[in-house]
């Protein structure tokens, strides 16, 4: 099955991203908290790091299937030649408009999830992207501290918001 093949690589990438959100945050906690243990961690991922992954695996999966979809669907009397281009440019599409933004996703989601699920974060706080193109989630940085898990204005209760979302979640320290 597709979906299980995507899981297996994104699934390879959660402890990854595990420590590299360990390491962010530790630095976090030491640039603003004066203490890299301020917050404490989970050693291993989370269970709902692994389900993002998952979440992610099936919607890349589901994307492609769509896309081969649509170009068997065209008219049967195309000749090979121009089946085989149109399914190279599904790929190639898929490649460059899709694939991107799900590692973005993927990445975000899973730095959120394990502040969420591998920290003691009490309260957190959204810190909307610099970059354009995020100004959906402005609300959820004007809505300050909130309880860990807890969700923002956009119902989400950390990164992505949307697709393509750079934002960062962070833990606030007393």
């Amino acid at each position: 099955h597709l979906s299980s093949r995507y899981l297996e690589v994104l699934s390879g990438f959660v402890p990854i991203a595990a420590d590299s959100a360990r390491g962010l945050y530790r630095s976090y906690a030491e640039a603003i908290a004066g203490d890299a243990n301020a917050l404490g961690v989970a050693v291993e991922p989370s269970a709902e790091m692994f389900a993002n992954a998952r979440e992610l695996a099936d919607e890349l999966a589901s994307e492609l299937t769509g896309r081969i979809e649509r170009v068997l669907a065209r008219d049967a009397s195309d000749d090979e030649s121009s089946l085989a281009s149109e399914f190279g440019a599904a790929f190639r599409e898929l490649k460059t408009d899709y694939v991107e933004l799900l590692t973005k996703d993927l990445v975000s989601s899973l730095l959120s999830g394990w502040l969420l699920s591998c920290s003691d974060a009490k309260t957190v706080h959204w810190v909307r992207s610099p970059r354009p193109g995020c100004s959906d989630c402005e609300d959820n940085e004007l809505a300050g501290q909130i309880a860990t898990g807890e969700e923002f204005p956009t119902g989400a209760i950390g990164p992505p918001a949307h697709i393509g979302c750079e934002c960062l979640l962070v833990p606030d320290f007393a």
